[in-house]
């Protein structure tokens, strides 16, 4: 009988477990839900569960992963939105490794761009575009399922010369490598590329090991590899199939054993030192083993791991950096004596804990198989097999955990906003997720010099483009990051116009002013003569200002200095003032105290000289007889340039060219002499300039 404290703490655990499974079945809900739309870069995977395992890796352009497994990995399920995510956000690096068996399960890779194809084994309802085909010709034997020994457990035989026998692999790349048998007895093969130059191979050898043939330097495009049997030999000739690879292209390469049906004492029973040349000659950066679907209808736990820590063991020997991920496959109605595949679980993640590899379970967010099943993500059609929903889940999980590069943003472009249409200056990219091969195109056009200095930051130098605004685009491969409109190019090779220039100066001192019409830079040189000799230290070099000042001291006292302004654009585009002149203050003054004792005797009085008043003479100024207007060169031009200079205190450079800005002045000066606007200096604007004078 039950005590009513006992039953109080029952009633308590029953509450306390209801409340905990309704939060687990809205905690699951989310990711089954998102696992219907298969949505790359989904945190799927945010979190180490359990702890203290090695948590995702970090996978590069160029990096090579080999997958181990049964049908889940052979056909064409959990591997097929595995690889079309990697090549969808990756340029397409090859179909790895093609067995040249002919088991209808052993299906290469195919990549499809512009749609996500069907998971399951059908007709496919759309082209890829990186077709994989096998030819057979003749008389070939195929060794028994999972009894062979090439990389995915298979191999195939053949003695026929008549015929002649022969297999071919048609595949896209530049580089391919043959994968055949070297053994006592073996016969020889005659090996092409596209039917051009065969070349014999004699595959005779005292014991079984791994024979190689690297093909490469190849044109990227489609090529078939021709293997024909020349010479039977005592035991024919063995081969295993062909790698087809893109050398340097910046992808992934996804290298695909799995074999169906398959189980863990499979992989661990070959041949260790020729499997592990297989493994080497791949040389993956990291290799996902995904077994136990087969293996939990007979394999207790302590043998399945078993088998596991001997796959582990072999791949390690054959590639001691390769990492690898533990990835079991999904809860499934299968159970054995040790239960469903979900008692491999545990075992698993000590393993990985204990020697440093990484593990994802899939289960956590598929849910238990009746769960999983009433969200779809089990097959129909396919027995044993999870369907496009359910491969699509475990490729996103895959994804997340293996922390592949995720796609550049922008958030700003500094340095020259302004850029001149011949291009040349220097551009400043901040942002997030660069790389060292990122690449940069302004308004469509490829930047130069593009430098990678951290994952935030690229300079580059900006192209030549055309007037207007044009947007910034950064490219992972074939992911982008675009700013939009953040580059205005100008078609502007005139400095800047300089006008209203004062100086104030003190009896040691100066500080000289002047306006431009465009944002510049900002220095005056002075000295004593009209050849100057100091400058002031440049400024405003930046932004630039339309509003400048400058001043400096350390002068004489009552002297006179020469001087002239200098403003410089961000295109770089100068402009010098003419020369100028102020004289400091601190000259004498009766009332200073400051003559001499032999002056004070003549009563404090200094007799100057009389300088009569005079009347400055009128200057006229020979604007010549044709009308000037923009374009127009010769001496009436600089005329007009000096009537400027003195009338509005500008600082035009005295060069004979009437250009854009010039005209400018002169239409303001129509204007506030009640002329007509038009810019063209004519009898009646040349009259009114030498009326005003």
């Amino acid at each position: 009988m039950i005590e009513k404290k006992e039953r109080v703490q029952l009633s308590c655990f029953v509450i306390f477990f209801a409340v905990m499974l309704a939060f687990c079945v809205l905690l699951f809900t989310p990711f089954v839900t998102k696992a219907t739309s298969y949505v790359p870069g989904e945190s799927l995977y945010p979190n180490c569960n359990p702890p203290n395992l090695n948590c995702g890796f970090s996978i590069e352009p160029g990096d090579v992963i080999a997958y181990i497994g049964d049908s889940w990995t052979a056909g064409n399920h959990i591997l097929h939105p595995f690889f079309y995510y990697i090549n969808a956000n990756f340029p397409y690096a090859g179909a790895g490794y093609v067995p040249v068996d002919s088991y209808p399960y052993n299906l290469p890779l195919k990549y499809y761009a512009g749609n996500i194809p069907p998971f399951d084994n059908f007709p496919d309802p759309i082209p890829p575009v990186y077709e994989v085909t096998k030819t057979t010709i003749g008389t070939w034997s195929d060794s028994a399922v999972k009894l062979g020994v090439g990389p995915n457990l298979m191999h195939t035989i053949s003695s026929d010369t008549t015929t002649p026998a022969m297999k071919g692999v048609t595949c896209t790349g530049t580089d391919f490598t043959i994968f055949y048998l070297k053994k006592s007895g073996g016969g020889s093969f005659d090996y092409s590329v596209d039917s051009a130059g065969a070349t014999t191979v004699s595959t005779a050898n005292a014991s079984n090991v791994l024979g190689v043939i690297n093909i490469t330097g190849q044109t990227l495009a489609e090529h078939t590899i021709a293997m024909t049997v020349s010479v039977a030999g005592a035991t024919g000739v063995t081969l295993f199939g062909v790698d087809c690879k893109i050398a340097n292209s910046g992808g992934i390469r996804i290298e695909k054993l799995g074999m169906s049906g398959s189980r863990g004492p499979n992989w661990s029973a070959v041949n260790a030192s020729l499997w592990q040349s297989e493994i080497a000659e791949l040389n993956p950066s990291l290799v996902i083993i995904t077994l136990g679907t087969n293996d939990i209808g007979t394999e207790s736990v302590d043998t399945y791991m078993s088998s596991i820590q001997t796959i582990i063991t072999n791949i390690r020997t054959a590639s001691p950096t390769t990492d690898i991920l533990l990835a079991p496959p999904t809860i499934y109605s299968t159970v054995g004596p040790a239960g469903d595949v979900s008692a491999y679980f545990p075992s698993l993640q000590d393993l990985a804990r204990q020697d440093g590899h990484g593990y994802v379970e899939v289960s956590e967010f598929a849910g238990s198989y009746a769960e999983a099943s009433a969200n779809g993500l089990w097959s129909d059609s396919s027995p044993g097999h999870m369907s496009s929903v359910g491969d699509q889940l475990f490729a996103d999980v895959l994804i997340d955990y293996l922390s592949l590069t995720e796609a550049p943003t922008i958030i700003s472009v500094t340095g020259q906003e302004m850029q001149d249409i011949a291009g040349g200056q220097s551009i400043t990219i901040n942002g997030t997720n660069f790389i060292d091969a990122s690449t940069v195109t302004v308004g469509g056009t490829a930047a130069t010099n593009v430098t990678f200095i951290s994952s935030t930051e690229l300079t580059a130098t900006a192209p030549a483009n055309v007037v207007g605004t044009h947007d910034v685009v950064v490219t992972n491969y074939t992911q982008t990051a675009t700013c939009s409109d953040c580059i205005t190019y100008v078609d502007d090779s005139i400095g800047p116009l300089i006008s209203n220039i004062s100086s104030n100066p003190n009896s040691t001192g100066v500080t000289i002013t002047w306006v431009t019409d465009e944002n510049s830079s900002s220095r005056v040189d002075y000295g004593l003569t009209d050849s100057y000799g100091t400058s002031t230290t440049e400024t405003d070099t930046g932004a630039g200002v339309t509003n400048h000042s400058a001043s400096f001291s350390d002068l004489l006292k009552c002297t006179t200095y020469h001087y002239r302004v200098y403003s410089k654009d961000i295109l770089l585009n100068e402009t010098t003032g003419a020369d100028d002149s102020f004289t400091t203050t601190g000259c004498f003054s009766g009332s200073s105290g400051s003559m001499s004792t032999k002056t004070k005797t003549l009563k404090n009085t200094i007799l100057l000289p009389t300088i009569p008043k005079t009347t400055p003479p009128v200057v006229i100024y020979n604007f010549g007889t044709t009308t000037l207007r923009n374009g127009s060169r010769g001496e009436s031009v600089r005329e007009l340039q000096r009537f400027l200079n003195a009338k509005l205190n500008l600082s035009l450079i005295i060069d004979g060219i009437l250009g854009p800005k010039t005209v400018a002045v002169i239409k303001q000066w129509q204007k506030d002499n009640g002329l007509v606007v038009d810019g063209l200096v004519g009898p009646k604007t040349k009259g009114k300039m030498n009326l005003v004078n």
